[in-house]
């Protein structure tokens, strides 16, 4: 990396460092080589199909967005004003932790349930978490 860059080449302290550089390759190399790409691409479909099925069943479920591992489920009140359900969301993450599952909230009204498993999750991991979602939304 560092035999590539020439005279005048853009260079900074921290920018383009050869160390840090030759690092994220190694870690793409990684994530490619260990099939983490393609599993957050399986998974995360799987997980957002079976989020939208559940969108029909609750209307509580607004919205599900995403992409790969990266999820997000916006909690609303009512289908037609999509009143931000924020204390709901509150108490389905504090119900969750109970379950052994960490979500995060978010969203600038803070009614979004955010999915950010590990890459390397399983399907039977996942579906686990999906039930134990399922199950929580059922009892608000």
């Amino acid at each position: 990396i560092a035999d590539s860059l020439e005279s005048g080449d853009h260079f900074s302290t921290f920018g383009g460092n050869p160390v840090s550089c030759a690092v994220a390759s190694e870690n793409i190399d990684y994530l490619r080589d260990e099939g983490l790409i393609t599993n957050s691409e399986k998974i995360g479909k799987m997980v957002r199909d079976r989020l939208t099925e559940l969108m029909d069943q609750f209307s509580l479920i607004g919205e599900v967005r995403g992409k790969g591992l990266m999820i997000g489920v916006e909690m609303i009140k009512d289908k037609k004003t999509k009143t931000p359900a924020s204390d709901e969301t509150t108490q389905l993450a504090k119900r969750f932790m109970k379950k052994g599952v960490l979500v995060g909230t978010g969203g600038v009204l803070g009614n979004v349930i955010r999915f950010q498993p590990p890459l390397c999750i399983t399907t039977e991991q996942a579906t686990k978490v999906l039930d134990i979602f399922e199950e929580e939304v059922k009892q608000l």
